[in-house]
């Protein structure tokens, strides 16, 4: 059992200085446990970096939102993307690639979730009204059809945002008043 845990104001002030960390449960120890994989994964910017988590079925590909990316409190948004191996016999999560938001203020990034194939991608720009489906092939994403824009301005779509095991999307708008449909 492998989880992630995304803490986007690691140093508690307001650099917002996050951090990602996975953690395997081991049954094994005399006293079963949670045991980190790896190192702590930062980029260092002050962006909210861990804002949002999710990881692949396998355990093998972790994704992390940082909607704050650039200018922050306001820029863009971007999600990186992680994959597992092991160097030297060290567990390491090594960068593999960056999606990112295209305009200041689309907080791209405040939600995002990888299916369990880890072929999928979703993520949410919220401050955009929108969210985008990538398809994943472990080097490069592109992005599956248009942007998804929801109703209205202000309702947050894509605040929160979840991918199904096969890939069916199921996006958030907390804000609207439609009574959906």
């Amino acid at each position: 059992k492998r989880i992630v845990i995304g803490v986007r104001n690691n140093g508690g002030g307001v650099d917002q200085d996050g951090i990602v960390r996975v953690y395997d449960w081991d049954e094994s120890a005399s006293t079963p446990d949670w045991t980190q994989v790896g190192t702590d994964i930062s980029d260092g910017a002050n962006d909210a970096f861990g804002s949002s988590v999710s990881i692949s079925s396998d355990g093998q590909t972790i994704i992390a939102g940082a909607p704050n990316f650039q200018t922050t409190p306001s820029g863009p948004g971007r999600v990186s993307i992680f994959s597992y191996q092991l160097i030297s016999g060290t567990a390491s999560w090594t960068y593999k690639a960056t999606i990112a938001g295209s305009t200041n203020g689309d907080r791209f990034g405040y939600s995002s979730s990888i299916n369990g194939n880890g072929d999928k991608i979703i993520v949410g720009a919220y401050g955009a009204n929108k969210a985008r489906i990538y398809s994943w092939d472990g080097t490069t994403a592109s992005q599956i059809g248009s942007d998804i824009v929801g109703g209205a301005n202000g309702d947050a779509f894509g605040a929160h945002v979840e991918l199904s095991a096969n890939g069916v999307a199921v996006i958030g708008a907390p804000f609207s008043d439609s009574g959906g449909s």
